[in-house]
């Protein structure tokens, strides 16, 4: 283990403070956003579903719900390259869920 002296020691300690502060903040921020109900996506009393993949979604439930609250319909410009978080049978149930229709 490296012995640190003067000026070199006063930048080690920073650096480990450093490190932990991050890591308390890490914890408490995911306690916060777990009790506010950020980061969670919205189903609609269980009408989304997960996608199979990272870019697709079940063939039963072709409509492709976003991070942000879109969602895509497969005949949507951008339907293939968008990255579903849920996926919903029809165009109201992702409606029922909070989520609007993509703007292209």
């Amino acid at each position: 283990m490296p012995r640190y002296t003067g000026p070199s020691y006063i930048v080690h300690l920073m650096g480990r403070l450093l490190w932990v502060a991050l890591l308390i903040t890490a914890i408490i921020g995911v306690g916060l956003c777990s009790q506010l109900g950020l980061g969670t996506v919205p189903t609609a009393g269980g009408r989304a579903v997960a996608p199979s993949s990272q870019h697709d979604c079940p063939p039963t439930h072709p409509v492709k719900g976003t991070f942000n609250r879109r969602y895509h319909m497969p005949n949507d410009l951008f339907y293939a390259q968008t990255d579903p978080v849920a996926c919903f049978m029809t165009a109201a149930d992702a409606t029922a869920a909070g989520y609007r229709a993509a703007s292209h």
